[in-house]
Parts: structure tokens; C-alpha cells; sequence
């Protein structure tokens, strides 16, 4: 397959539909919810999570979205959805967060997230369970989420502790998890744990990938997790105390769940890789409109070098993590592991977005800091996923593991 970026008219027509649609529908919900939406005390309850009316909001994105066609656009086509490959998914995440940037929040709702929403992990998942979550999933009315991350198991995965004791026809389930994304609010929980403690105890598999209703007894929203002074959030500390998972909620085969895991964290890294860039570019174009826009000592300050140079450094670092990041995109689709390159683009677009937010800032002076110019938003996005899906010191680990192993290539 030749390494060719151009668009073809129809998925030029996928990106432009789906921009209408945002136009239309998530930035004028948004707009007309504002007062909602930007006021913690309205948009969070006493315990941190989204009040009804928030998550009406983003059920109703959901839905119009899935209805409108562009929900399940990145879903697997087996599953009855657009079955888009990596290189479209990069592309259309890009262009989400390059058009809306930290200013709406709604927008990213349009598109099912495959930790939240019908992702690859359902491919896996037996007739029963996935006839019954299916529907809901797919339609936006219900969410999921994906429990990997616990206490003393983040960067290091084999540290995990939670449990799955099979009895019967059933699992029994305990541990806790934190960091857990969406699950206040999900409806269905993708939950690894340990099978196998010997297997597990020598990290030579024992872990699997459990599928289970939020409803069951025994799971416990125990706290969210607020960040940067919010006073709600959408991460949460879960745990499970006896929770019952009939036998069929396994995904794929018992002590394949890092298998699963790790593959589903790839996709997270070529998100938040796409993410990174799109930022990047929202940022700078706000910059450098402003740029032009203020006036010192009788012209524009983007007529200054120390301006100046700060947004051509940000230009340069968009080029270089959007071609990575794509490159990556198109290795993937071909099948590759891409496990070094995935984990170059992850820190390099990353660590490029918090750049270019913290130079826009810079550029716009004590406007930056602001909440008028959601450049303060933005900044806060970039530094969380410079974390997300792997810290660029596990990244480079990562990268400097497939260097000893020979893999010099690129």
C-alpha cells in the first residue's frame, strides 16, 4: 500500500458531514446550555459527578450523532458499524479537536470513544452479553468503560490485584480500580483481572477481560476524581466486593486480557496523538490571530520576533507530530505493530500541544490566563494526556526496549 495522505472525496465527505453536524447540533446545544455547562456549581453535584441535566446533554449528542450516521463511524463494521480504519480515525479526531478545541466540550461526544463507547473489545465478547449490551451502545443511549489502571497498578500493569474467582457458572470479582474514565456514568464496565494468580505472579499471562453490568451488586462508585481545582470529573476510584459476572462475560479466551488491553491502549496512544495535534493547531491559530489583532507601540505584535518565533515553533512542532502520528496511523492499518512509532508519536504530539498552549498563553499575555480566551482549558487538556495512555517516561522506555532488540529502523 503506497504511503499516500491525500483525502478521497469520500472521506472528505465523512470529516465536512461531520463538522456540519457539530456546527449544528453539539455547538448550539452547547451555546444554548452555556450557563449549565461553564458553572461547576450547576454542571457537577456534591459528590463530584455530572448532574442529570450534563449527562441529558451529552445523551442527546449521542443519540442525534448516532442517528445522524457519524456515532459508529470508527465502530467495527462486524458490529454494525462505519468500520474506518486508523489512518480515518486519526484524521477525524484531528479535525474534531482543531475545530472546537477546549472551548466545547460537546462536540467529542459526536464520535463513539472505544473505551465509552461499541469499540473492538465487543468483537470478542460472546453471543449473549453482546446482544444484549449492543443495541444500547450503538445507539448513544448507553456508555461503557474500561477498569486496567488501580493503585498500585498503573505504568507497571502486572501489579494489579483484582481478582476473578470463577464459581459455577459465574465470576466472582474483587479489587479496585482508579483512574477509571466515565465510570460514574457507565452502564457497562471492561474489567482486568486476575485469573491466575501463579501465571499472573510470574507475569506470564493469568489475566483476563471480564465484561459486566454497572448494575450488578457489588460495584461501587467509591469517589471522582477531581483535577485541576474542578470540582467534579469524569474519572473515578471504583471498586468491586463480591461482584457476580456470569462465566460468558469473558472476552476473548481466560488470560488473554493483557493482550486485549495492550491492544486497546494503542488505540488510546494514536487518540491522544491525534488529540495532541489537533489542539496544537487550534491553539496556534488562536494565537496567531491575536497576534495580529493587539497592538503595541504603533503595530502588531506578531511583527516582534519574540512572537514570531514562537508561533513558527509551534508550526514546526504541528508538521512533525501530524506526519508521525499519521505515519503511525497508516502502519496500523497495514497491519504493523508500530510499537516504537506509537509511542514517538504519543510523546512528540503530546508534549508539542502543551508547548503550543503554554506559547499561546505567552503570546497573549495575562488575556492568557483568562477564562475569556479557554486557553487555560487547553492547557490543562494537554498536560493530562501528556500522562494518559502512557507517560512520555514509559514511552521512552518503551522506545529505548525495541532499540535494544535491534529495532533501528524507521
Amino acid at each position: 500500500m503506497p504511503l499516500d495522505f491525500t483525502l478521497t472525496e469520500e472521506e472528505r465527505l465523512v470529516l465536512d458531514g461531520l463538522r456540519q453536524f457539530n456546527d449544528q447540533e453539539s455547538v448550539k446545544l452547547e451555546e444554548a446550555n452555556v450557563d449549565l455547562l461553564d458553572n461547576q456549581r450547576r454542571k457537577y453535584d456534591e459528590s463530584g459527578r455530572c448532574t442529570p441535566e450534563v449527562l441529558d446533554l451529552q445523551k442527546r449528542v449521542r443519540v442525534a450523532s448516532a442517528k445522524a450516521g457519524y456515532y459508529t463511524i470508527l465502530s467495527p463494521s462486524e458490529l454494525g458499524g462505519g468500520g474506518l480504519g486508523p489512518v480515518m480515525t486519526y484524521r477525524i479526531w484531528e479535525s474534531l479537536f482543531s475545530r472546537y478545541g477546549p472551548q466545547y466540550e460537546l462536540p467529542y461526544l459526536s464520535v463513539a470513544h472505544w473505551t465509552r463507547g461499541p469499540g473492538p473489545f465487543l468483537l470478542h465478547l460472546q453471543d449473549r452479553p453482546r446482544a444484549e449490551a449492543l443495541p444500547g451502545l450503538m445507539s448513544g443511549e448507553e456508555t461503557s468503560c474500561f477498569a486496567m489502571s488501580e493503585p498500585d497498578a498503573g505504568s507497571d500493569a502486572w501489579m494489579l490485584h483484582t481478582k476473578a474467582v470463577a464459581d459455577g457458572d459465574n465470576y466472582v470479582i474483587n479489587g479496585s480500580k482508579q483512574w477509571i474514565t466515565n465510570a460514574p456514568y457507565a452502564n457497562y464496565v471492561f474489567i482486568v483481572a486476575i485469573t491466575d494468580a501463579d501465571l499472573a505472579a510470574k507475569r506470564a499471562g493469568g489475566v483476563s477481560l471480564i465484561f459486566a453490568k454497572t448494575a450488578n451488586p457489588g460495584y461501587s462508585v467509591d469517589g471522582v476524581i477531581r483535577l485541576f481545582g474542578e470540582i467534579g470529573g469524569h474519572e473515578a476510584v471504583i471498586s468491586f466486593h463480591d461482584m457476580r459476572v456470569p462465566r460468558d462475560g469473558l472476552v476473548g479466551n481466560e488470560g488473554e486480557g493483557f493482550k486485549l488491553a495492550l491492544a486497546g491502549v494503542a488505540n488510546g496512544r494514536l487518540y491522544n496523538s491525534a488529540r495532541g495535534v489537533g489542539h496544537a493547531q487550534w491553539a496556534l491559530a488562536k494565537a496567531t490571530q491575536y497576534s495580529q489583532e493587539r497592538i503595541t507601540f504603533g503595530e502588531p505584535i506578531g511583527n516582534n520576533q519574540g512572537v514570531s518565533f514562537m508561533l513558527a515553533d509551534t508550526a514546526i512542532d504541528i508538521y512533525a507530530a501530524k506526519y508521525m502520528g499519521l505515519h503511525c496511523a497508516w502502519l496500523v492499518e497495514k497491519g504493523e505493530p508500530a510499537i516504537k512509532e506509537l509511542a514517538m508519536a504519543k510523546a512528540f504530539s503530546t508534549e508539542s500541544a502543551f508547548r503550543a498552549y503554554d506559547r499561546a498563553i505567552q503570546v497573549y499575555g495575562g488575556l492568557g490566563l483568562s477564562n475569556e480566551t479557554h486557553l487555560y482549558k487547553g492547557w490543562h487538556s494537554a498536560r493530562t494526556i501528556r500522562i494518559a495512555d502512557g507517560s512520555g517516561e514509559i514511552l521512552r522506555r518503551t522506545i529505548a526496549q525495541r532499540l535494544f532488540r535491534g529495532d533501528v529502523t524507521f
